[in-house]
């Protein structure tokens, strides 16, 4: 529950908002979620693609865009899908996380949309907009600005009515983030853009290979 103070002229109820090393953890887990459904995607459409004869061992690599495509679909219904209808993605429910609005809501279609826009604006530049949330008074990342989200704890609630303090519950411990946001955003699209190259063609050789051609 959230801790409040009560004065004569009005309630405030302090909330605590998660700082960047939790939420680095539960993103990690809907990472390796979405590269799932990624797979399962690229290998329905690497089916397709075998079943009308669209390719063949000459040119599989007309697959990338497809599966390019589908991982941007199974990341878009995934985060906004699980905003918007749960309050949270399974990596944040698993580290006691929830995303709601400024009076305590989940967050709706809009809403989750814009926070995917946000998403992929502060991916764009090297992380930054993910790091931000190590330094932000209120703990929130451009996508978190855009669409007027916080990420409190799941014990935390905020009550209607009341004077909300965001108070963040990892003070003081943003050079550490930074220092390993660096080192991530380095690699992290070098590892993307390999993935994109290697995992059309490596399906579609193991499907070949399963069916025999």
């Amino acid at each position: 529950m959230s801790a409040s103070t009560t004065s004569s002229a009005r309630r405030v109820d302090k909330v605590h908002v998660m700082g960047f090393g939790r939420r680095l953890g539960a993103q990690v887990i809907d990472a390796i979620i979405v590269i799932f459904l990624t797979f399962i995607i690229g290998v329905l459409i690497s089916l397709l693609g075998l079943t009308f004869q669209m390719f063949n061992q000459d040119h599989g690599n007309a697959l990338q865009p497809a599966i390019l495509l589908g991982a941007v679909i199974a990341s878009f219904a995934y985060y906004v899908g699980m905003w918007a209808t749960q309050g949270q993605t399974i990596g944040k429910s698993t580290l006691g996380m929830t995303i709601v609005n400024k009076r305590g809501e989940k967050l709706s279609w809009g809403g989750a949309i814009l926070r995917y826009i946000g998403y992929m604006i502060s991916s764009l530049v090297f992380g930054l907009g993910f790091l931000w949330i190590a330094f932000d008074k209120q703990r929130q990342g451009w996508h978190d600005k855009i669409a007027g989200s916080y990420v409190i704890t799941s014990d935390d609630d905020i009550n209607f009515g009341d004077t909300v303090e965001f108070v963040p519950a990892d003070a003081g411990r943003g050079w550490v983030w930074l220092v390993i946001w660096a080192v991530v955003a380095i690699l992290t699209p070098v590892g993307s853009v390999a993935a994109w190259f290697t995992l059309g063609p490596i399906v579609s050789r193991m499907l070949m290979g399963m069916l025999g051609r």
